[in-house]
């Protein structure tokens, strides 16, 4: 699985289209495969976010709040968008690689 966690700092970014970084993880049988890359970005609008998501292949999306017809978009181009997270994002790697991740959860 390809993960890609939309980040600000040690935190989940509230929004999407705020994003300024974002990490990319992957995993096999519920482990980290590698080190996790952060990449940071000039600017961003959700067109962006979306078009960077699809070109790197994620299977999931990990972020704050999105727009509906982002979420929808994303679903639709078969990306899993797990939304409305908050929380460090190191924990919410690890809870999404053990798939026990939901979308609006609240990690500490």
């Amino acid at each position: 699985m390809r993960y890609i966690i939309t980040i600000a700092g040690n935190y989940i970014s509230p929004r999407l289209d705020m994003t300024l970084e974002i990490l990319i993880a992957n995993s096999k049988n519920s482990e980290l495969v590698g080190k996790p890359q952060t990449i940071l970005l000039n600017r961003t609008t959700s067109e962006d976010m979306c078009e960077l998501i699809i070109k790197e292949n994620a299977d999931i999306l990990i972020c704050g709040g999105i727009e509906e017809r982002y979420y929808k978009y994303l679903q639709w181009k078969k990306t899993n968008v797990i939304e409305s997270v908050i929380g460090p994002h190191e924990k919410v790697l690890n809870l999404a690689i053990k798939k026990q991740l939901a979308p609006g959860q609240i990690v500490r």
